[in-house]
Order: structure tokens, then sequence, then C-alpha cells
């Protein structure tokens, strides 16, 4: 039986190991682990903001980082959601994110990060803001609408956070990816959210893929997310479909 016991686990460790060797660890928001070189990662879907009077939005998110050793990564990213928030008004917002992570690579198939992040936004706010404030011009109804979806605009400056992620490769092709991230704003309004989703390696379907990449992962994460400081007690959620390339 102990003979046995120990066949099966060299078996998978093996394989395991075969699989690191093909793609490396898939990571949240479009991510993966990589010795050294280039990440790129995007990703396009749907937001479902809190509050129960908004209206869905369309959402995509960028990232770029580059490995200085499978270990020290450090990069940008930038997301942008956007649509009708209610019947009168409509919201185009993106904000960026920096970041530098420390990699923990535990096994061959399990690793995460630790990443300090520093957060901003460029959309110029002011005219829904001020349609917001101004009360006389807006029926109680519309004011009281626009108010229940201001949690999706409330990250309105500078901020900073952290955020830590993790991926477990269970088999060749197949990885389960999730994460935690807090971003504290400078006004009193912070962020939390989780994300959890499975990636599948496009990198061992592809001739074209396995020579010029070191990695290809397409991803399916689902990120839900509350903001503290607000008088909304919902949680929004986000569903996002993504590809990463490691070069």
């Amino acid at each position: 039986m102990a003979k046995r016991i120990f066949t099966i686990i060299l078996y998978l460790s093996l394989a395991f190991a075969s699989a690191y060797a093909e793609g490396g660890i898939p990571l949240p928001h479009q991510s993966a682990n990589q010795p050294r070189g280039i990440n790129v990662g995007l990703g396009v879907g749907g937001l479902s903001p809190s509050g129960s009077s908004c209206n869905g939005m369309g959402v995509w998110q960028g990232m770029a980082e580059y490995f200085y050793t499978e270990r020290i990564s450090a990069g940008w990213a930038i997301k942008m959601y956007g649509g009708n928030l209610d019947q009168e008004y409509a919201l185009i917002y993106q904000r960026y994110h920096i970041h530098g992570r420390i990699h923990f690579p535990m096994s061959e198939t399990f690793g995460f990060y630790i990443s300090p992040i520093i957060g901003f936004e460029t959309t110029d706010l002011s005219k829904i803001r001020k349609s917001q404030d101004d009360n006389t011009s807006a029926t109680s109804g519309n004011s009281d609408k626009l108010a229940q979806c201001s949690d999706e605009y409330s990250l309105n400056g500078f901020s900073a956070g952290i955020d830590v992620g993790m991926g477990w490769k269970f088999a060749t092709n197949w990885g389960f990816i999730s994460g935690l991230n807090y971003d504290q704003n400078s006004s009193p309004v912070s962020q939390f959210s989780f994300t959890g989703g499975i990636a599948y390696n496009l990198r061992n379907s592809f001739d074209f893929l396995e020579k010029n990449f070191l990695g290809t992962w397409l991803s399916l994460e689902l990120v839900v997310h509350h903001y503290w400081g607000t008088d909304i007690t919902s949680w929004g959620k986000s569903l996002m479909l993504g590809i990463n390339l490691s070069i």
C-alpha cells in the first residue's frame, strides 16, 4: 500500500511539474506568473453596479507589467466602464492603478503575490457631480436614483491600497484564480473587492502560441465589490472574459 501511494504521489508531482513548464501559473486580473519578461492582459465584460435602481454597464480593463525576476514585477492597469446609470444620467469612467508585486511561487502549480497599489482617475466627473448636487433642477425621484448609483464613481481621486492574489494550476490546461483588493481613497471612501475565476491554457492548443509566447491564458473572472463610506449597503459585481499573453 505504501509503495502504491508513493507511486501515485510521484506521478502527480511529475504531471504537475510538466503542467508548470507549459504556460506558468495563472493569476487574477488577466495576469500570470513567469520567470522574466512582459505580461499583457485584456478583459471585457459587464458591470452590475451597487444600488437597486442602477442599470448594467459595459466594462473593460487592461494591464501590462514587467517581471524582473520570477519574484518581482511592476506595472500598471486601467479599468473603464460606461453606460446609462438610469433614465437621466450616463457615465463614462476610467481609473488607473500602478503596482509593484512580490511573488511567492510555492510550488510548480501554486503561487501567490502581495502588491501595494496606487490609483487615480482622469475622468472629468464635474458635470455628473454638479447634476447630483443640483436638487433645484432635478426631481426628487431622479435625484434619489442618481444618489443610489453614485458608488461607482465615488473613487474620484488619489488612492492607495493593497492587492493579494493567488493561482492554482490543478491540471495541465486548467487553473483556479482568486484575489482580494482594498483601495482607500483620499476622500473617506474605500472599496473592497473579491475576485474568483477559472483559466484555460490556450498555449497548448496552438503551435503559433507555443512558439511565440511563454504563456497564454483565457480566463473568466467574477468580481464582487463593496464601497465603505457611502450610504449604499448592497454589493456590485462584474463578470469579465479575459486573455493574458506572457512574452
